[in-house]
């Protein structure tokens, strides 16, 4: 599907109807969340992550972040309506998205000198 060709209305109508598959890489503090809300959308959400741990915690229905109001309920609904799984093969993810979101850590030095080594990393899958 090519989804930017699509207006607007069609994006949405797309993401309701689960004709859209999205891969978050990176399922921390900011790519779980997303990739939940994606899925509640209705878009079909493929996670990735380099750690195992996290990778079948997120298959299993759970959430590691308990803070997140929500975010435990929302994770265990949507791996149940299977538009949520998790995966620690990017290439795979990837080849099937019509979207891929990027949210790997990139901190910052003393000089507010961001480190982009993990969007490299990243990238290069």
């Amino acid at each position: 599907m090519e989804i930017m060709r699509r207006s607007k209305e069609g994006v949405v109508k797309a993401f309701r109807d689960g004709e859209v598959t999205v891969c978050v890489v990176g399922l921390g503090r900011v790519g779980l969340p997303i990739a939940a809300i994606f899925a509640e959308a209705g878009a079909r959400v493929i996670g990735v992550d380099i750690d195992k741990d996290v990778v079948e915690l997120v298959n299993s229905g759970k959430c590691r972040f308990n803070d997140e109001p929500g975010l435990s309920d929302l994770v265990k609904k949507m791996v149940k309506n299977r538009n949520l799984t998790a995966t620690v093969d990017v290439v795979s993810a990837v080849k099937k998205a019509d979207v891929v979101v990027v949210c790997v850590p990139t901190p910052v030095d003393e000089s507010k000198v961001p480190d982009y080594s993990a969007v490299k990393v990243a990238a290069d899958k």
